[in-house]
């Protein structure tokens, strides 16, 4: 192993070792030990960003042939470094967030650059607000968090391209600009002269990082344009409503051809070629994934300008080399590797002789290697989280199940170990969203913390949810509460009748949507559930579109809401019948909930209507607020906590034994 301190990658030990529920929790929801580790293109410097004493994630550099030489290139003392990216084979961009401060305090991301050596340290964008010039003549060419890195440009370690976000005069989001940015002088230029308005995406294209498609989502509309090149006007490619299935998504633009995504005769979203004069997609695609929506994304050799493959999702990741040589050495890798997921990382493909690859399964939460081609040998660097044993964790399974109107329904079920000697109590997880794809089959610390203390975990893709087909997509609109609740205990019935659960002890769970399906349950089909955890989860609908607190986007509220949610006021009825604030005295099971005090996407007053309810009617509740948390936990010691409060209930009201 390349890294060796003890304090980072020791052995693995499972929680059995943990000699109090603290410690046991603990295990589970402590930030990685290892997050990332990347090669320079030419293969000389390995740079991994690791927790040090302090628990701050520092980016450390060295000769992957000599370990001694590791050095800490940079380091904060109140802040963890992030999404780390090589400029050539010298220099590193990474930007940095706060694992000790709450969700709802995080600043911006910022953006820094760094030599390999930890020279020449400069920061590009300001994670916070006030840039001062602090006495100088001197312009201070900071930028501020209006600005985001949106990638690096081919054969080019001198500029980065840019966005800037730019509201409106009520401070939504109205268009996001593009710039290059010299990293020397920090001069930057914009790119965005003469655009289209209201564009927030940019596609470029990957052979010489020219715009050459604008997209923009406004008024119901999506829209996208394109430009033959940086001389010519844009032309309005593509007009439809932002839900049609019909919809063109562009995905990569290379040497002039478009690659872009839309929902095939099969119904599920597949990638095709087109033309972007005649906009004929070719006959074939280029990556269907039956049974799931393909989204693919590219793999280059970024010094020879190929493009090699693409990266998509079924219910786990995988890789499509269409390079021999990347997929025979993808082949050669999976045979050393055969139970994980294994993911090659490299800029200057073809021509390095190492890359790094990440392993992971349900199992194991990852561990970076160090692959030579030469020799076909992969030696590890460290791992995400050394003290998880992947034997001792629960394995997760991806299957379907049939509803009461004959949709198939997606569901990820992840079974304690000896869990096939009886049926099980089991908690139904139920994913936010909800318009988005839920569960994917890796290492996720709740589920394998349930399933540590006894419990199986069904986590179902309700209708609804996107991933798998417009047609599931689409049989969820306008059905909060009613049928993708149906969807929810329908699963408990599957699981029990599959003899994997036991039916009589089942408790719900879920954040944000699933926080609020967590209390809809118990409400609506009362007899299945013994006992409900909500966080974060929305009480009455309608806030959703009135409350001044909320940081839901306008156009979502204008357009989207009324067409997948409910429409006011005509449909006030129906939201009162399916909002758990209405509903809390037909509420009669325990029940944990919590909010963050600083959440803007799920604001408290949401728990608050909710507590006051529930209060007047004596709901037996675990009441809780964490203070400077947003939508979700980012302190430790609150997830922790957190954690502790769900074993609590789950002891006294279905027991693991």
């Amino acid at each position: 192993m390349l890294l060796t301190a003890a304090s980072l990658l020791a052995g693995p030990a499972h929680a059995a070792q943990s000699d109090s529920d603290a410690q046991l929790a603990k295990l589970y929801f402590q930030s990685s030990a290892m997050s990332s580790a990347m090669l320079s293109p030419d293969g000389a410097t390995l740079a991994v960003t690791m927790r040090n004493a302090n628990g701050r994630q520092q980016l450390i550099t060295m000769d992957p042939d000599q370990p001694a030489s590791a050095k800490v290139a940079a380091s904060f003392d109140d802040a963890d470094i992030t999404g780390v990216e090589w400029l050539g084979g010298s220099k590193l961009l990474f930007s940095v967030f706060d694992s000790q401060r709450g969700s709802g305090e995080q600043f911006g991301h910022g953006l820094y650059v760094v030599d390999k050596n930890g020279e020449h340290f400069k920061q590009l964008i300001s994670p916070q607000w006030n840039i001062v010039s602090a006495g100088t003549h001197l312009a201070n060419r900071t930028l501020t968090p209006a600005f985001f890195l949106l990638g690096r440009l081919p054969n080019n370690d001198k500029e980065i391209l840019l966005g800037e976000y730019k509201g409106d005069n009520i401070g939504e989001l109205k268009e996001v600009g593009l710039h290059r940015l010299n990293i020397e002088t920090q001069h930057k230029v914009s790119l965005t002269f003469k655009a289209p308005d209201y564009t927030t995406g940019w596609i470029t294209d990957k052979s010489n990082g020219e715009p050459l498609i604008a997209v923009s989502s406004r008024n119901g509309r999506y829209k996208v344009y394109r430009r033959a090149d940086a001389d010519s006007a844009w032309q309005l490619w593509q007009d439809v409503d932002h839900t049609s299935a019909a919809a063109w998504t562009p995905q990569l633009l290379f040497n002039g051809q478009l690659y872009a995504s839309t929902v095939g005769p099969s119904g599920y979203s597949s990638l095709y070629q087109i033309d972007p004069a005649t906009r004929q997609p070719s006959k074939s695609p280029i990556v269907s994934t039956p049974g799931f929506d393909a989204q693919a994304s590219p793999l280059f050799d970024e010094s020879q300008h190929q493009l090699l493959g693409w990266r998509f999702e079924t219910d786990a990741l995988g890789t499509y080399w269409t390079q021999a040589d990347m997929a025979a050495a993808q082949a050669k890798i999976d045979a050393q590797l055969s139970d994980t997921v294994n993911l090659i990382y490299c800029q200057s493909c073809l021509s390095a002789k190492r890359w790094t690859v990440v392993s992971f399964s349900d199992r194991a939460p990852g561990t970076y290697w160090l692959y030579d081609r030469a020799s076909n040998k992969l030696t590890p660097i460290g791992h995400a989280k050394p003290k998880i044993d992947p034997a001792k964790m629960a394995a997760t399974e991806f299957d379907h199940y049939t509803a009461r109107d004959g949709l198939s329904i997606p569901v990820y079920i992840t079974r304690p170990q000896g869990s096939d000697k009886a049926p099980r109590p089991a908690v139904l997880m139920i994913h936010g969203g909800p318009y988005v794809r839920g569960g994917h089959w890796g290492w996720e610390p709740m589920r394998q913390y349930l399933a540590s203390l006894g419990y199986t975990v069904i986590e179902p893709e309700y209708r609804g949810s996107t991933g798998y087909g417009d047609k599931l997509f689409r049989a969820g609109w306008k059905e909060w509460g009613l049928k993708m609740q149906d969807d929810m205990q329908d699963a408990v019935r599957w699981a029990a009748e599959r003899k994997l659960i036991d039916p009589k002890r089942v408790c719900i769970a879920g954040a944000s949507y699933g926080g609020y399906a967590a209390l809809m349950g118990p409400i609506r089909h009362p007899d299945t559930y013994r006992c409900a955890i909500s966080w974060v989860g929305v009480t009455d609908i309608e806030l959703i579109e009135t409350s001044t607190l909320s940081d839901s986007d306008e156009q979502f509220l204008k357009y989207g809401f009324k067409k997948l949610v409910a429409d006011l006021p005509a449909e006030r009825k129906k939201i009162e019948d399916t909002s758990p604030v209405y509903q809390a005295d037909r509420f009669k099971v325990p029940l944990l909930i919590a909010y963050g005090s600083d959440d803007r996407r799920v604001p408290i007053e949401h728990g608050n209507r909710w507590r006051k309810a529930a209060e007047k009617a004596g709901v037996d509740m675990d009441w809780v607020v964490y203070s400077g948390e947003g939508h979700g936990w980012m302190k430790e010691e609150n997830n922790i906590d957190f954690a502790l409060r769900i074993k609590r209930l789950l002891d006294r009201t279905l027991g693991a034994n």
